[in-house]
C-alpha cells in the first residue's frame, strides 16, 4: 500500500510545545506502509498527526506535553514517551523482564544500567484518537481519515512534560517511542537548518532578499509632472503685449 503523506514539524522556535496522544495506525496506508514495520494497532499522534517526521533546529528547546496514561498497572494504557537512538523503543518492557538494554536514552526518563531500572517516566493522562468510521484501508489520504476520528481523555489530570535541546552532541537521527511497548513512534532529525522541513511541509520559503517597495511606481516622486514650474505658461511676462509703448 502507498503510504499517506503526513507532513512532517519544523521545530525551530524557542519554547515550541509538541502534543502527545495515542490514535489508531490507521491500517495498511498508516504506521505499516510510513514505516516499513508492522505496529500492533496504535501509534503515537504529535500535534494531531499520525507519526509525523519531527524536524528540530539544534539549539531550540522544546516542550513535550504528554498524554499517553499513567496508570502502569494497565500496560495496554500506559505509554510513557521518551526519546531514544532506538527505532524499536520498549525500553521500560525490555528492562522488567531482564532483557538487555542496547539503546541509548536521550531525554524523557532515566536509564540507571547498572541496575537496569527506569525511572522518572513522563507519563499524563490517556488521551486517543479513535476511528469512527470505519479504518484506514478505506481513505486515500491521511486528512480524509483525521476527519473521521474523534479524540478524548480518560481524565482531566495534567499532561506529564519534559523540555529537550539537542545541541551539537546530539545524532542527527533519534527517534520518539513509548517506553512499554515497541514500535509506537518515528523519526527525530536534528539539523541546522529546516529548508529541507520546510520543503516537505509545503511551507513556502522567505524571501532573501528584501522586495522592491516601489515596484509598478517611478521612483521620481514628481511623476507626470513636469520639472519646470512654469509649464505651459511661457518664460516673457510680456507674452502677446507689444514691447513699444507706442503701439
Amino acid at each position: 500500500a502507498t503510504a499517506w503523506n503526513v507532513p512532517p514539524l519544523c521545530i525551530d522556535s524557542q519554547n515550541s510545545e509538541i502534543q502527545a496522544a495515542i490514535g489508531n495506525t490507521g491500517g495498511r496506508q498508516g504506521y505499516e506502509a510510513i514505516t516499513g514495520r508492522v505496529g500492533w494497532g496504535i501509534a503515537w499522534y504529535l500535534n494531531d498527526l499520525l507519526i509525523p517526521e519531527v524536524y528540530v533546529k539544534r539549539g531550540t528547546t522544546v516542550t513535550f506535553s504528554v498524554n499517553g496514561g499513567e496508570d502502569p498497572t494497565d500496560s495496554a494504557l500506559y505509554h510513557p514517551f521518551y526519546i531514544t537512538n532506538s527505532s524499536e523503543g520498549g525500553i521500560n518492557a525490555l528492562a522488567q523482564a531482564g532483557q538487555p538494554i542496547t539503546e541509548t536514552v536521550v531525554a524523557g526518563l532515566n536509564y540507571n544500567p547498572i541496575t537496569q531500572t527506569v525511572s522518572s517516566l513522563t507519563v499524563g493522562p490517556y488521551c486517543e484518537w479513535t476511528e469512527t468510521d470505519g479504518n484506514g484501508n478505506n481513505f486515500i489520504t491521511f486528512e480524509d481519515y483525521k476527519n473521521t476520528l474523534q479524540y478524548s481523555c480518560s481524565n482531566s489530570v495534567a499532561s506529564g512534560s519534559f523540555q529537550w535541546t539537542p545541541d551539537v552532541s546530539t545524532s542527527n537521527l533519534v527517534y520518539y517511542q513509548c517506553a512499554t511497548h515497541r514500535l509506537l513512534g518515528w523519526k527525530i532529525h536534528i539539523v541546522d537548518s529546516l529548508s529541507t522541513c520546510r520543503e516537505l511541509a509545503g511551507i513556502t520559503t522567505i524571501p532573501t532578499t528584501i522586495p522592491d517597495t516601489t515596484t509598478n511606481t517611478p521612483t521620481n516622486t514628481t511623476t507626470n509632472t513636469p520639472t519646470n514650474t512654469t509649464t505651459n505658461t511661457p518664460t516673457n511676462t510680456t507674452t502677446n503685449t507689444p514691447t513699444n509703448t507706442t503701439t
